[in-house]
């Protein structure tokens, strides 16, 4: 089963990070934690000596499965447009999210985070096979 409520807290936490375009350090190594503590260990590229940034790409090969079929690659970035700084993510009896309206919410693409972060932990909880093709 997937939990709703570990879901909305891991992007409330998420949520409450400062990561406007070029600042995502902070983002980047909250991640790294979160990831590690589920068994998946996060590499980070080179990429902000191109762009910039205080922080580079993250990523996780999955290990080879036994199934056949091409393998998925789930994506999403760290940043948040501005007014980003200082937000927080205000729940409501009817379900919604928003922000607290002096800031952006940063669902884009901290929901995607989120996702993919949910995604592999109950891939990993239930066990489930990944798969991988060889070219």
């Amino acid at each position: 089963m997937i939990d709703e409520k570990r879901i909305a807290d891991f992007f409330a936490e998420l949520v409450s990070i400062d990561s406007p375009s070029l600042e995502e350090r902070e983002m980047a190594d909250t991640l790294k934690i979160k990831f590690a503590e589920i068994g998946v260990t996060l590499t980070e590229d080179h990429t902000q000596e191109q762009t910039g940034s205080n922080a580079g790409n993250l990523f996780a090969p999955s290990p080879s499965g036994s199934l056949a079929g091409a393998p998925v690659l789930f994506a999403a970035h760290m940043d948040t447009v501005e007014p980003a700084k200082g937000k927080k993510a205000v729940s409501h009896e009817d379900g919604t999210v928003t922000s607290d309206g002096t800031t952006v919410l940063g669902a884009d693409d901290l929901a995607g985070v989120t996702a993919i972060y949910e995604a592999v932990r109950h891939l990993i909880e239930t066990k489930h096979r990944t798969a991988r093709s060889k070219f």
